[in-house]
């Protein structure tokens, strides 16, 4: 049983989290993606055309399967169900299923930690906290907030993530060995780069625990999965792209992969969404939102506060860790199987690709990003120490999340940045020019 400090965070971080995603829904970024994927599931939903086996194009110039636009056309039935219409129903249909999602991190605490320990009655030790505290980011994290706010197939990955590795945790059953299967091959179908992060878990699995799966369970539950795909794969031969996949030798020693994963889960930084267009700097991109939240009219600084306490955090829990390394001293919290297979062969495997790495293809390692970095922080220092450390990060990205939303509600979206105008700002241009809701339906026919 949790404590009730550790029960009150949890649900003080599940709050925190419910509110950065629910509120202003309609201060949401809205470009071709977005547009693209409100439109077809909603024409899909009414009936008004049939389900796609190929979604839009992705960013290596293919396009992605089915199921990126499939999983959009069920939360736009479950929209319809709740009598919620328009883009700001579906987008809080799809914002509650991400945090559904982060919020099967909880369980998925008790099957891993327990697994890790050897014994059921150790599930309170100290192998659930990094899980824990996990959650407790998954609920904060900049990157997460911006991710989940958007009509983006990323903000199902948090889901499927989770269910992949309740079965994976379980492969020794059959049943388990089936399930894992199951949602390692769809995942990939939702977002491509989660092809590579189901690999990773499945060579490392091979690798190191070959006999204690169930193979030939897991192998069913894959092909089973990978029926969506045979329509795609005939598609993509019958539709070359013409374009060449791969963007150079050098994104083999950018190490853009481990580069992401570290700033991911220090929550740093914004700068693209918010300051892109500003220059190439991180302080010039972020030099305005540094400086919220305005009061009376003068800047508090406080977000800037808040990116510096994260950064010396990270500075803290990473020099400890490269300490200990180089000392070659263990400490009692161990990565387990699955975040080394995520953290070597995910990174691995997309790298060799030579394909250009974006930040946002890491959303497919959920939620290991902040499990390592929990691990490494209390397993680095005292109980004590690693805790505080990680409430001094917790909160620098509760209040860099809080600003984002706030910034972007104030600014109606950010012109100076890759987010762009709000769908809100839009939407009431629109009305004021024509006179009518938007997006007007009408424009579109069920063959778009």
């Amino acid at each position: 049983m949790l404590s009730k400090r550790w029960r009150l965070f949890l649900i003080a971080a599940f709050v925190c989290g419910l509110l950065l995603r629910l509120l202003w829904p309609a201060d949401m970024e809205w470009k071709e993606d977005e547009y693209y994927n409100y439109i077809v599931p909603h024409l899909i939903a009414t009936g008004a055309r049939s389900w796609p086996w190929t979604g839009m194009n992705s960013g290596v110039y293919i396009a992605n399967p089915g199921m990126s636009i499939w999983t959009f056309t069920v939360a736009a039935k479950i929209a319809q169900f709740f009598g919620a219409t328009g883009p700001i129903g579906l987008t809080l249909v799809v914002r509650l299923i991400a945090l559904l999602g982060c919020a099967l991190v909880l369980p998925l605490s008790l099957i891993a930690s327990g697994r890790a320990s050897g014994r059921a009655s150790n599930r309170q030790s100290g192998a659930r906290e990094p899980w824990l505290w996990a959650f407790a980011f998954s609920m904060v994290n900049p990157f997460l907030i911006y991710y989940h706010r958007k009509l983006w197939p990323q903000t199902f990955l948090p889901l499927f993530c989770c269910l992949t590795l309740l079965g994976w945790y379980r492969r020794e059953r059959k049943a388990g060995a089936f399930f894992w299967g199951l949602i390692g091959a769809l995942i990939g179908q939702v977002h491509m780069a989660g092809f590579f992060s189901a690999a990773a878990l499945v060579l490392g699995a091979l690798a190191f625990e070959r006999r204690k799966t169930r193979w030939r369970f897991w192998f069913l539950g894959s092909c089973l999965g990978a029926l969506p795909l045979l329509p795609w794969l005939s598609y993509l031969i019958a539709h070359p792209t013409g374009q060449p996949l791969s963007a150079g030798y050098s994104e083999l020693y950018q190490f853009k992969f481990w580069v992401f994963w570290v700033t991911d889960a220090l929550g740093l930084h914004l700068g693209n969404p918010l300051g892109l267009l500003l220059g190439g700097s991180i302080y010039t991109q972020i030099s305005h939102f540094a400086r919220y939240p305005i009061i009376g009219g003068y800047a508090t600084w406080i977000c800037g506060i808040a990116h510096l306490i994260a950064l010396v955090s990270g500075l803290a829990i990473l020099g400890r860790a490269g300490i200990l390394a180089l000392k070659k001293s263990h400490t009692g919290l161990q990565a387990d199987l699955a975040e080394k297979s995520t953290f070597w062969g995910f990174g691995a495997l997309l790298t060799f690709t030579m394909v250009n790495i974006r930040r946002y293809y890491l959303a497919a390692a959920f939620p290991f990003e902040a499990l390592w970095l929990a691990r490494l922080s209390l397993g680095g220092y005292s109980r004590k120490q690693g805790r505080t450390l990680l409430l001094a990060l917790w909160f620098a990205q509760l209040v860099i999340s809080a600003s984002f939303v706030g910034y972007i509600h104030a600014h109606e979206g950010s012109t100076e940045g890759d987010f762009g105008e709000s769908y809100r700002v839009q939407q009431k241009r629109h009305l004021h020019d024509f006179g009518e809701s938007w997006p007007d339906l009408k424009l579109l026919s069920p063959n778009h």
